[in-house]
């Protein structure tokens, strides 16, 4: 099947969704036009790797695996039943998107896998990993997944460094369908939400860290939302500076959480106000899923027999793209319609 990488927002997204997909359905395919309109077009060191190591836990073909690489055709093989993987991207590259690509694959294909990956753990544009274990794992086990994610250290650009640990046990898991929604009688006063903060700061005073929650709280005070939780990070081992903040719910049925990094010359108080901001405007939407988890959701439900729903603030770029490359690989359907505040995804997905 061919793939255009300039589709949509023609980033890395297709590139993982893709992959993902080609080996839970068995489907060959060839990627073209690989991040064509980005600043350095072609594969870098992050879906290098990703490609590579769904490859090794596939038992896949691949050519066209070079960095800068435009076009890559990759031939899913027979999965692995059991596997342990150490991943090095050899620079700040994202972990966690790697994570992003390999774990669905474990969950569809009954495949149990532990994976150490090492780079970078905090990434613009990409998922942090706060954001990962607190929003997306939650989210894998409401499908039924059984996925352990655990930080061992943190990497920041430009060095990288950071580790983390996937667990994936396919075998066990019992993905399902889900009808995420939130009722207007128990979101229609924001007040009544609960918030967590959580700030980061590394190689960095720790002042940094507790600046970016103040900050955040009092704008979630100002929106009426008072009942916080906050934890701060700081003063662990990394190789390079960098500060990070999520700002996320617990509440059931709901996964709603705005992550922001740190940058130099930016105020501590304007990444915790900025991250609380962008929360509190989900929150606003009342709804079940947020923009960023939206478009990670499509790539698990369209592998899932059956009818799921889900609610979210925005139909995003990413969310478009993945939602064409999944009808494409899958043959799932979907529909989107707009209800008040917010956008209600139908997807039907299949069994690989």
């Amino acid at each position: 099947m061919e793939i255009d990488g300039s589709l949509g927002e023609g980033g890395g997204q297709i590139i993982r969704t893709t992959i993902s997909l080609a080996c839970i359905f068995g489907i060959p395919v060839r990627i073209s036009n690989i991040r064509a309109n980005r600043k350095e077009p072609g594969l870098r060191p992050q879906h290098l790797q990703a490609v590579k190591s769904a490859a090794e836990l596939t038992r896949s073909e691949v050519d066209g695996a070079q960095i800068g690489s435009r076009a890559l055709q990759f031939i899913p093989g027979k999965p692995l039943r059991e596997v342990s993987l150490r991943i090095d991207t050899g620079t700040a590259g994202s972990t966690t998107l790697i994570a992003q690509t390999l774990i669905p694959i474990g969950l569809f294909c009954n495949s149990d896998f532990d994976l150490e990956i090492t780079g970078g753990t905090e990434n613009p544009l990409s998922p942090t990993i706060d954001y990962l274990q607190r929003i997306v794992v939650p989210f894998y086990q409401e499908l039924g997944g059984i996925v352990k994610i655990d930080l061992v250290r943190r990497g920041y650009y430009p060095r990288g460094g950071g580790i983390i640990k996937v667990r994936v046990l396919g075998a066990e898991s019992h993905p399902h369908t889900v009808d995420l929604e939130v009722s207007r009688e128990g979101s229609s006063r924001i007040q009544e939400a609960n918030a967590c903060i959580l700030s980061v700061c590394r190689l960095l005073p720790e002042h940094v860290a507790v600046r970016q929650a103040r900050s955040a709280e009092n704008e979630l005070r100002s929106n009426q939302i008072n009942s916080i939780a906050t934890e701060t990070d700081f003063g662990a081992q990394a190789y390079s500076p960098g500060s990070s903040i999520l700002v996320y719910s617990k509440n059931t049925g709901r996964f709603i959480g705005a992550d922001h990094l740190g940058q130099k010359g930016k105020r501590a108080e304007e990444v915790g106000k900025e991250a609380a901001m962008e929360f509190v405007q989900e929150l606003k939407a009342q709804c079940a899923v947020d923009a960023h988890l939206a478009d990670m959701a499509v790539t698990l439900l369209s592998c899932i027999e059956g009818k799921s729903s889900f609610t979210t603030s925005r139909i995003s770029s990413h969310l478009q793209t993945n939602l064409h490359v999944a009808s494409a690989l899958s043959h799932s359907e979907h529909k989107i319609t707009i209800e008040e505040s917010k956008y209600k995804i139908e997807l039907v997905g299949k069994n690989p």
